[in-house]
Order: C-alpha cells, then structure tokens, then sequence
C-alpha cells in the first residue's frame, strides 16, 4: 500500500513538474496565489477594429496567466487546463447572459496550426472549449464543442508580427468544414491580441452562412498602440 502511494506521488510529481506553472513555487498545480490573481481577472468586453460582433474576456493578459498559459502549450502542464477552462467559461457565460443567447448553442475554437498540434500533442484551444462547455453545462447551458474551423493554408507565427502583419498573414486562411444552423455559435481562443484571428475566423462564418453571435476568451492584451504585437 505504501508503495503504491508512493508511486502515485511520483507519477504525479513527473506530470505536474513539482511546481506552479505561473511562479515556479514548489508544489502541485497553479498555487493558490497564482490562481487567485487570475480568477481576479475583470470579465467584460473587449473591442478590436474589424471586429463587428461582441467580444468578451475574463481578465487581461499580464502575469501569471501569461506564463501559465505558455506552460499548458509548451511543455505540456495538464495542472493548468481545468483553471483557464473554468476562466474561460466565465467569460462565454458573461457574453450568453449579456445576449440573452437561448436554445442550443456552440462553442467553436479557434483551430491550432496542424504542426503546432503535432509538436504540441494537443490542440489547447479545443481542450479549452471542451473542459468550459463542460462548467457552463453544469449551470444549466446547452453546450456543445464543434472544431468547425480549419486552415487551408500555413501562416506563420504571430509573436513577431506587427498589427498590419497578423492582419496579411491571416486573411482568408480559414474555411468551415461543415456549416451549422438551428444553434448559436461563440468562437473560442485562449487570448486576442490585434483580434487578427478572430476576424478572420467571423470572416469564416459569415461566408458559411453561420455567423457567431459573438467571441470569448480568457484573456485580453491592452495595446498601447497600432504597433502592439
């Protein structure tokens, strides 16, 4: 029996890394700090040019979340996805409520690079929506995932790339696999920037004849000016 304590206790160690994904201090999971400070987040709507249709985010994009974020994507922090579900189910019931949206409703994530999800092992943005719809089922919404999105083409990474760079890069890269009706449909990402990405991703929709009723995310960054990144 003491063994298998023991075992399970390092297994878990392995998977969780021994400490917080948001400040490194020892222990399991985001710590109860870091964890705060993100459900502190101000949830509301956000606005970015081009973007016709409400937009909503559970809190700004400063530390720890950054870094918590980046730890779920990068090196594979399982500890950290039920946190930023739960955070961005927040901000998807906020946006609901605010619509006074009823019936049965979608969440679409945002699609990952092929390659990102391949060097990843997992596409974040759809684990995302699974584990919030999951929260906001439990509060009585008719939720359910549908990856709809998908690239036809590369793009490169956004981290480098100016306002007027995201905008080229992504223009026209998505399509809708299959389009959806008798439902209202909220695009999912786990942060917006520029709002590059989900333009292109309404562009996408409204072209399918399934236009969102609006976007959420769990984080949003505060541009200083039309140079932001």
């Amino acid at each position: 029996m003491v063994s298998g304590v023991k075992f399970t206790d390092a297994a878990m160690d392995l998977l969780v890394q021994g400490s917080c994904p948001g400040c490194a201090r020892p222990g399991r999971g985001v710590c109860g700090t870091c964890a705060a400070t993100i459900m502190a987040g101000r949830i509301g709507p956000r606005t970015r040019e081009g973007i016709t249709v409400p937009l909503w985010s559970a809190g700004a994009y400063t530390q720890p979340l950054p870094r918590v974020i980046s730890q779920a994507k990068d090196h594979h922090r399982w500890d950290s996805l039920e946190l930023l579900g739960r955070r961005l189910a927040f901000a998807v019931a906020a946006l609901a409520d605010d619509l006074r949206l009823s019936g049965p409703g979608v969440l679409v994530p945002f699609p990952s690079q092929p390659k990102s999800v391949r060097q990843r092992g997992l596409d974040i943005t759809r684990v995302l929506a699974v584990r919030a719809a999951r929260h906001l089922r439990l509060v009585g919404l008719n939720l359910s995932v549908r990856p709809i999105l998908a690239h036809i083409r590369a793009v490169q990474d956004q981290g480098n790339l100016t306002t007027a760079d995201r905008a080229t890069n992504l223009a026209g890269s998505l399509r809708v696999t299959q389009p959806l009706t008798g439902c209202w449909l909220i695009v999912v990402d786990d942060v917006v920037t520029t709002g590059a990405s989900l333009r292109e991703a309404q562009r996408a929709l409204n072209t399918a004849g399934c236009p969102s009723a609006g976007l959420a995310t769990i984080a949003a960054t505060v541009l200083k000016n039309s140079h932001t990144r």
